[in-house]
């Protein structure tokens, strides 16, 4: 019994030193984290970049061959750290979360120096905690790699909130002299420890940084550090000219999902399966992944089968075997929510699409580290990279064997960006059909800017059928709160009907539709547009309503479709008993029921137009004008 307590407590007394074995500075996320699978690994590019070709003019040096440290200043702890013995310099950290650093003082520093290989010598003599950290603007602005006993940590903090991390599992050995190589290039970030290739990741929030490197000692949990640098050096870089961004590869055709239905396409294709139809699909599992968003909230890998079977379950997941892309900004930010730690944040993507058939839109792209998802006619692709020179993309195909834009010698349509954001994910998404024409304004009747409207037709990547969409796909981007009009149009008279996602700032969703009548205007010999109005509220979707219509004569209805029946001019019966009752039920409703009463009219303009071959054609027209 004696033993087993002490097992007992020894294994408690390991669980606490684990747990309290923190990085420096580090602030944490107030969440409630649901506990994140083993990461995958996300493998190097091939081959990966040298960074001795990119090595130009040497910035910065220093030997310690000095006993003064005349090129340094002191950022945090103090100066009795760090000390200067047979050339290395050696910083000790002597009490538990304890820090001391040391920067290069302004005047050895040059603005301009933002792009930089970072190399130096390194050995640990005592403790576990290991931090290097570059770009230090201020204590709230820097990057660092952080060692603990078992991992290696890349993070970045921007006015003392990280955001960026990354784990690679890693280790230093204790007193092993290793060569030390960061990579700094635009965002794009390599460790090299003995001119072996550690870490490669890119920066997807990069924004230019002049702070210059520090040298830090710090202890965790674990005290007493002992660290040592030599023989530091800084060379300025020159840009990438050639680009390729680490990514996994999924292919639609893959064995372990090529056969499974792809949204509900056994609707409107012989052949329903991923293989034929889930490029898009694919493409954006590919990009999910790259932001390190790997599992779904039940648990599972993300990839095209999981993801399919997810946006199947959602109300707004497939547009009529269309991609909606807001659901994936959806569902980003529902795996950030779960999944993000303290140690561990993970992005939220914020849709965005670029409208040109120019290579520079996905080139801007990828130069801040993101892929792009490229749509050309009937197919949707990634671009991972760029060639020399810039004139040809590097791609990731879901479905053909090409690595090169060019293979395709097809026109780019549009460049889709999903990029991580952290303020407002709200959005109006409406689908219609494409010979309608649609307008989103202000309440004086002016267009809103930045409206969107796509037609995300795919094909059968085996013989180059068509998908069933025919549906154009309309985004407003964070629309402010308040009311809007919609203006419909037609070239010819006919029902209609809007589909409207609102998407709220974190990106939950709340589905309307709104139908109607174009009619045609004798007078003017044109179709009378139909204006309606919709409050948005991107902090409370419950608000989020179309502004009823109160002059609906429904008495009017009831009468016009009890004279339809009795004249015969209703082909069945039971559309006259539906119309008639829903008619007699809104009539009934106290005059203050507006929303009611609204209902009720969407409702006959539904059935309407679903039974308008059995209704005479004037008596139709009658109809058509009472309910507007």
């Amino acid at each position: 019994m004696f033993y087993f307590l002490r097992l007992l407590l020894l294994i408690i007394y390991l669980f606490l030193v684990s747990a309290f074995s923190v990085r420096a500075q580090s602030p944490s996320l107030a969440v409630s984290p649901t506990p994140l699978p083993t990461p995958l690994p996300t493998p190097f590019p091939t081959p990966p970049i040298n960074p001795h070709d990119y090595q130009k003019d040497l910035l910065f040096s220093e030997d310690f061959s000095q006993q003064n440290l005349g090129q340094w200043q002191l950022l945090r702890g103090d100066w009795s750290d760090w000390l200067v013995e047979n050339g290395w310099l050696c910083g000790q950290a002597e009490n538990n979360f304890y820090q001391s650093e040391l920067i290069v003082k302004p005047e050895f520093w040059q603005e301009q120096w933002q792009h930089y290989l970072y190399q130096f010598d390194f050995k640990i003599t005592g403790g576990v905690d290991v931090n290097w950290s570059w770009a230090v603007e201020d204590l709230d602005n820097w990057y660092q790699l952080h060692f603990n006993d078992q991992y290696l940590h890349l993070t970045r903090f921007r006015q003392g909130e990280e955001v960026l991390n990354i784990f690679e599992n890693y280790s230093l050995n204790l007193n092993q002299i290793y060569h030390v190589m960061i990579y700094f290039n635009h965002g794009h970030i390599q460790l090299w420890l003995d001119d072996n290739l550690i870490l490669d990741r890119h920066d997807h929030r990069y924004e230019d940084s002049s702070g210059p490197v520090s040298l830090k000692v710090t202890a965790g949990a674990v005290c007493h550090t002992q660290v040592w640098f030599d023989n530091l050096q800084i060379f300025s870089l020159e840009p990438e000219i050639e680009k390729e961004l680490a990514m996994l590869f999924f292919k639609q055709n893959d064995d372990s999902w090529e056969n499974e239905e792809y949204d509900q396409a056994q609707d409107w294709s012989e052949n329903p399966t991923i293989k034929r139809w889930g490029c898009a699909l694919t493409s954006l599992a590919m990009i999910m992944r790259y932001h390190d968003l790997q599992y779904l909230p039940n648990g599972q890998e993300l990839n095209p089968s999981t993801l399919n079977t997810w946006l199947k379950q959602q109300a707004d997941g497939y547009l009529q075997g269309g991609v909606n892309w807001l659901a994936g900004t959806r569902l980003s930010r529902v795996i950030s929510d779960q999944y993000s730690i303290n140690e561990r944040v993970l992005p939220k993507l914020e849709y965005q699409r670029l409208t040109s058939n120019e290579l520079s839109p996905p080139i801007s792209v990828i130069d801040d580290n993101r892929p792009a998802i490229l749509q050309i006619p009937g197919h949707f692709l990634v671009a991972n990279g760029y060639a020399q020179g810039q004139n040809d993309l590097l791609i990731l195909d879901p479905a053909y064997t090409y690595d090169r834009f060019s293979q395709h010698q097809a026109s780019l349509l549009s460049t889709i960006d999903l990029k991580p954001s952290y303020t407002d994910l709200s959005y109006l998404l409406l689908v219609y059909p494409s010979d309608l024409q649609v307008d989103v304004q202000s309440v004086n009747g002016q267009s809103l800017p930045n409206q969107e409207m796509s037609l995300d037709m795919i094909s059968d990547s085996i013989d180059g059928g068509l998908g069933p969409q025919d549906l154009v796909a309309h985004f407003v981007p964070q629309p402010e709160n308040g009311h809007y009009l919609l203006e419909v149009k037609a070239e010819q008279p006919q029902f209609y009907q809007v589909k409207i996602y609102a998407y709220d700032q974190e990106a939950e969703v709340r589905y309307l539709s709104r139908s109607g009548y174009l009619n045609f205007d004798q007078g003017n010999e044109e179709i009378i547009a139909d204006i309606e109005q919709i409050n948005f509220d991107k902090q409370d979707l419950s608000a989020v309503e179309f502004v009823p219509n109160a002059a609906t004569n429904f008495d009017l209805i009831y009468q016009l479709l009890n004279q339809a029946q009795e004249g015969g001019k209703i082909e069945k019966s039971f559309v006259w008993q539906e119309l008639s009752y829903i008619a007699k039920q809104a009539a009934s409703l106290d005059p203050s029921q507006h929303l009611a009463k609204d209902r009720y009219q969407q409702l006959l303009l539904i059935l309407m137009a679903k039974w308008q071959t059995n209704i005479e054609s004037n008596t139709l027209q009658q109809l058509i004008q009472a309910l507007s």
